[in-house]
C-alpha cells in the first residue's frame, strides 16, 4: 500500500461520522474527560470526533505519512503499531479500533498488548463481517476484491474466539446498519452512491480494499459500473436499495469488556 498517495486523500475522503462515534461512546460508557486510545487512527478524523465530544484522546498510528496529514494540533500522536504500545500498563480508560484490525499483523499479541494499557477499560471494535461484506454491489463489479475481503478479515467467528483468548474478556456484538449519507466514505458506504466513485476519480485512493487492484482491472469495473449508471441498470439490479436509509452492509461494531 502506499501511504504518500493514500493519506492525502483519506484525510478529505474518510472524514468521522459523528453518528458512529456518538454510538462508540454510548458502548464505551465512559465519563468525558478519560482517556481514550484511538488504534490505527490513520490521519485522526475519529479523533478528532472524540475531542469535540469532550474526551481526551491519544491516537496511535504505525504510518508517519498519516500522521502529517492530521489537520487537528489536538490530538496527541504516538508512532507505534499495536503489537508495541509505549504507554504504562492501565494507563487509559478505553479504546476504539475503527476500521482498522484488519491491518493487525498479530491479532492476538495487538489485543494481549490492548488488554495491558486498557486494563479493566472497554474496547470499541468497528468492522466488518466478510460474509455480508461482499455481498454488496461492489463486488460484482470488481468479483477479484473478494479475495483481499477473505485475506484481510478473518471469519467473524474465528475473529471474535481470538480476541476472547487473547484477553479472557467478554464480547457483545452489534449490527451497525450504516447511513445512505455516511461521510466516511469507505468502500461499503457507498451501497446507495455508486455515482460518488464516478464524479471523484481519486476516491479510490481513500480506500484499502482498492490498493491491491492495479488502473486497468479498477477502470474495467468502472466503466462497467458507468454503463450500469448511465443505463439505469444499476438501479433495475438493485432496486431493493432505493427507499432505504439504512443498510446492514455487515458492519459490525464489538465491545469488548476485560475483567
Amino acid at each position: 500500500m502506499n501511504f504518500d498517495v493514500r493519506a492525502k486523500y483519506y484525510n478529505y475522503y474518510r472524514k468521522a461520522d459523528d453518528r458512529l462515534t456518538k454510538k462508540m461512546i454510548e458502548l464505551l460508557d465512559l465519563e468525558p474527560d478519560s482517556t481514550i486510545l484511538d488504534v490505527g487512527a490513520g490521519t485522526g478524523n475519529y479523533s478528532t470526533s472524540m475531542l469535540n465530544m469532550g474526551y481526551n484522546v491519544i491516537a496511535l498510528e504505525p504510518e508517519k505519512k498519516m500522521i502529517e496529514h492530521c489537520s487537528d494540533s489536538r490530538v496527541e500522536w504516538i508512532d507505534s503499531f499495536v503489537d508495541h504500545i509505549p504507554l504504562p500498563n492501565h494507563s487509559i480508560n478505553g479504546a476504539i479500533i475503527v476500521n482498522a484490525i484488519h491491518h493487525f499483523k498479530d491479532i492476538k499479541k495487538a489485543f494481549q498488548e490492548l488488554k495491558r494499557v486498557v486494563g479493566k477499560g472497554p474496547i470499541i471494535i468497528v468492522t466488518f463481517d466478510p460474509n455480508i461484506a461482499c455481498k454488496q454491489w461492489v463486488f460484482d463489479y470488481w468479483p477479484e476484491l473478494i479475495k483481499y475481503e477473505y485475506a484481510h478479515y478473518l471469519d467473524f467467528d474465528i475473529l471474535k474466539q481470538c480476541i476472547i483468548d487473547a484477553t479472557g474478556g467478554k464480547l457483545e456484538e452489534y449490527i451497525y446498519e450504516l447511513p445512505y449519507d455516511f461521510k466516511d466514505t469507505f468502500a461499503a458506504s457507498l451501497w446507495k452512491r455508486p455515482h460518488l466513485l464516478l464524479e471523484h476519480d481519486d476516491l479510490r485512493y481513500s480506500m484499502s480494499i482498492f490498493s491491491s487492484m492495479d488502473n486497468k482491472s479498477f477502470n474495467d469495473g468502472l466503466n462497467k459500473l458507468k454503463h450500469d449508471i448511465l443505463s439505469h441498470n444499476w438501479e433495475n439490479k438493485y432496486y431493493y436499495l432505493l427507499d432505504k436509509t439504512e443498510w446492514d452492509v455487515g458492519c459490525r461494531l464489538l465491545k469488548l469488556m476485560i475483567y
